[in-house]
């Protein structure tokens, strides 16, 4: 079977569009991403994204598989309809038992609320401590310097700090772990759409904002078709934030995609990004935030630390902040080490021509001439 696209990567989107023959529109004028002629259900998924946030961007992909989008994604884990679902110790036990298995690990520690429920996981649950190292930076520790202090007095754990520019000289062997794809599975809701609509706003029904904001029936309709691919109810604004984040912007780390260090060393990993998590996360969703209060946003995790580490400042303070540095990694990677692509495919090729960040079409034909066309659909 032929590779597919894992990722297209933003700023050469245009130039790949040009090359295929798709005819795009800019939203608004911003570039982040573009709609596609005749491509309807894919752009009602884009409208979605912009309704939810206010800088939407990013590849959109369809776990269901259910909708024809322009170019042929690769899905690394199709939809399943939810089940009943573990706790949550069992489903990071689960997970933890999982990744043991692919070698050393090396966690990326932001000092935020995901990670650190993972970093407990892996206190909680691994065999071997000894095979645990925590990638960190001074961001880390000023966002929770309470835990760091803990984790220095843990022998067994290997500590890895990696600010400024240490990444790029450090070699380690094992596989790398991030806790990213957790804001997807609680609904990625940002502090800005929450103070703009209120918490009783999240508990009301879909439809209504969806049409307050879109008055395009065709739409509604599509929205109403895409939200039952879920396969259990959605009612809720909440609920139909978790689906479109769940199903369209989970896949985080594609395979093949290694955002730091050299490219022959392990790939990233997503540990929330599993069917255990995603099942415990649905019939969860009423707790994702469960107060008229935005630091409650992700309270199950904020209880799970608190109940290993009975830090109550950072329980009732502590709220979700991005944390952007696998990105700036990858960014400053590519750069220095000239390893930019204009596609990155699912068997690890990267697409890409000699000049970058210069492109092409005469230079891109040369080196591929018609054999990528099988990636782009026509209306």
């Amino acid at each position: 079977m032929k590779p597919l696209i894992s990722v297209l990567n933003g700023p050469y989107q245009q130039h790949l569009f040009d090359y295929h023959g798709l005819e795009y529109i800019v939203p608004d004028g911003k570039a982040e991403q573009y709609k596609i002629k005749g491509f309807d259900e894919y752009n009602y998924l884009i409208d979605i994204n912009r309704l939810f946030s206010n800088a939407a961007s990013g590849d959109i992909i369809d776990r269901s598989e259910s909708i024809r989008l322009p170019f042929n994604m690769h899905v690394q884990r199709p939809w399943k309809s939810v089940s009943n679902p573990l706790s949550i110790d069992k489903c990071f036990e689960i997970r933890v038992q999982e990744l043991e298995k692919l070698g050393t690990i090396n966690l990326f520690w932001s000092g935020g609320i995901d990670s650190t429920s993972v970093l407990i996981a892996f206190l909680k649950h691994a065999t071997d401590l000894s095979k645990l190292r925590v990638l960190y930076s001074t961001f880390s520790v000023k966002e929770n310097p309470n835990f760091y202090y803990l984790l220095k007095g843990n022998k067994d754990i290997e500590l890895v700090e990696f600010s400024g520019d240490i990444y790029l000289n450090q070699k380690l062997d094992g596989i790398f772990v991030s806790a990213d794809v957790a804001d997807d599975l609680t609904a990625s809701l940002d502090d800005s759409f929450y103070t703009k609509y209120g918490w009783n706003f999240l508990h009301s029904p879909w439809e209504d904002f969806f049409f307050t904001e879109n008055k395009n029936k065709d739409f509604v309709n599509f929205c109403e078709k895409f939200n039952s691919l879920a396969g259990n109810p959605i009612k809720t604004v909440l609920e139909a934030r978790w689906w479109f984040y769940t199903n369209c912007k989970i896949q985080k780390f594609p395979l093949g995609w290694s955002p730091i260090l050299n490219d022959n060393q392990g790939f990233v990993q997503g540990f929330f990004d599993t069917y255990e998590f995603e099942n415990f996360m649905y019939h969860d969703i009423n707790n994702i935030i469960p107060k008229n209060d935005y630091r409650s946003y992700k309270q199950t995790l904020k209880d799970y630390i608190f109940d290993y580490n009975k830090d109550i400042l950072y329980y009732r303070q502590k709220t979700k902040s991005n944390s952007l540095q696998l990105v700036y990694f990858n960014h400053k990677k590519a750069a220095l080490k000239n390893t930019g692509y204009l596609l990155l495919l699912s068997n690890g090729t990267r697409v890409r021509t000699p000049n970058l960040p210069l492109v092409s079409e005469r230079e891109y034909r040369n080196i591929y001439g018609n054999s990528l066309d099988y990636l782009f659909n026509t209306p």
